[in-house]
């Protein structure tokens, strides 16, 4: 009984916090119309991409009639002009000020001009709401083949009972550590009725803490032209994760997932990942060539050889 009573008044705590927060930055309209339907492929960044997904991508084998999606760093490969994704995410702060690219300044501009330049097709750009004017300052984006949407980032806290109506009504999201739940978050309320996510590795966890006590890791992406050596694990925040840092927020991303699984689920939205070895443990799981439809998979290879 007592730890009910304790729960009960976190929660009110908690969303009383959350009202206060939807207030004050003054998220009423919902940004996200639902104008979509059908199935959306994701393409996140991590390594697999390459080595599984690309082939295929290449030869527009797997992805007709299918919306795609992509985020981050993916305009740096020459593929982006070829496949021509409809939607665009950005969520790290590196991609909205200078002072938090961390070294990354000139790859991110190159990424922009690219944009800029290069883009003859609709996209959609998703950024946070309170970062919108920022980004657009620093991008210089104003192709007019591209839309910036600005999305509510708010994150929901309270009864869980009320968690999925603040989210159908774009007024809230999970905590958006990562910008893959960020991602499904949307497709889901753009009408999206299939998920289907590749390279989403999440594969955080080729760690180890050097001989001055700095976390490091070994992690690369699929547009990386080499694999990455082992570097201390920084942000602009902190000049080195603690290793209790990390897992907690190791914790949030894949409790963000959970957190979308159970929200696709409430609408009957179906995602499936089809990232091999993939970490991702929330959605239903497929290989690449079971989700290979209506496709001469020997003619297939013949045309990659």
């Amino acid at each position: 009984m007592i730890k009910k009573v304790f729960i009960f008044c976190e929660n009110t705590l908690n969303f009383i916090r959350f009202l206060f927060e939807l207030c004050q930055k003054k998220n009423f309209s919902n940004p996200i119309k639902k104008i979509h339907s059908g199935t959306i492929a994701i393409l996140a960044n991590g390594p697999s991409l390459k080595e599984d997904v690309l082939p295929y991508i290449e030869n527009n084998s797997i992805f007709k009639n299918v919306d795609l999606a992509v985020m981050n760093f993916f305009a740096l490969n020459e593929l982006f002009f070829k496949i021509k994704p409809k939607h665009y995410f950005f969520a790290d702060t590196a991609f909205f000020y200078e002072s938090c690219a961390c070294g990354q300044e000139e790859r991110i501009l190159t990424l922009f001009t690219a944009m800029q330049d290069k883009v003859d097709w609709k996209l959609t750009v998703y950024v946070p709401k309170e970062h919108y004017y920022d980004f657009l300052k620093y991008s210089k984006i104003t192709n007019e083949h591209i839309n910036v949407v600005r999305m509510n980032l708010v994150t929901y806290r309270g009864y869980n009972r009320l968690r999925h109506f603040f989210f159908a009504k774009g007024l809230a999201t999970p905590y958006m550590c990562n910008v893959l739940p960020f991602t499904i978050y949307t497709c889901i309320n753009s009408g999206y009725s299939k998920i289907m996510l590749y390279g989403a590795d999440h594969t955080f966890f080729d760690i180890c803490v050097n001989e001055n006590n700095q976390l490091c890791w070994k992690y690369s992406n699929f547009y990386d032209k080499q694999s990455s050596s082992l570097v201390p694990i920084t942000t602009q925040y902190v000049e080195s994760y603690k290793m209790s840092s990390f897992l907690h927020e190791m914790h949030i991303v894949f409790k963000a997932h959970d957190t979308m699984a159970n929200y696709a689920n409430s609408l009957n939205v179906e995602i499936v990942n089809c990232t091999r070895n993939s970490f991702i443990d929330s959605y239903k799981r497929a290989s690449l060539l079971d989700k290979i439809e209506h496709t001469d998979l020997e003619a297939l290879d013949r045309s990659n050889q």
